[in-house]
This record gives C-alpha cells, structure tokens and sequence, in this order.
C-alpha cells in the first residue's frame, strides 16, 4: 500500500508504509549518532556541503537521501554507513 509522497527536483516518489518506517528509523539513527558526536545540524551540513534543511529532512523521515550522501555522513560522523542502518559494530 502507498502511503507517502515525496518531491524531489520535480518528481514524486511514493512509498510504502515499510519503507517510511525506513526512513524515519534512519533519520532517528543519524540524529541520535549525530547529537552523540557533538555536531549540530549546522556543523554537519556545512562539513558535507549539504543544506542545513536538507539534514533535518533526512533526520525527521521526509526525504531518501543518496548512498553517496550517506557516505559523506558516515565518514564526517567517523562512523561506518551501516551503524546509520543499526547495524553495530
């Protein structure tokens, strides 16, 4: 079942209920990682040269950001991209 749409660059995207669960856990994940290294969304935006808006949107679930992104995070935050998904290491 679709339940989500989301907008990007003029192309909408529809999700399941599975993957906004998805979403929002890795948004969750990356606050949580993100808050415990001491960046604000700010420091963090500004290191990977993304907007600070566009970090909130990852945090709260609303956009799908790309692997290359998720890199960018993993690597300021000196974690491994699969800590973002749960997994421990």
């Amino acid at each position: 079942m679709l339940i989500g749409l989301f907008a990007h660059l003029s192309t909408f995207i529809f999700v399941t209920r599975a993957e906004e669960q998805i979403l929002k856990d890795f948004g969750k994940r990356l606050r949580s990682i993100r808050l415990r290294k001491n960046f604000t969304q700010e420091k963090l935006a500004f290191t990977i040269g993304m907007e600070i808006s566009q970090i909130s949107r990852i945090e709260r679930g609303i956009i799908n950001t790309s692997l290359l992104n998720i890199i960018k995070i993993a690597e300021t935050l000196e974690v491994l991209p699969g800590e973002l998904f749960g997994e421990r290491t």
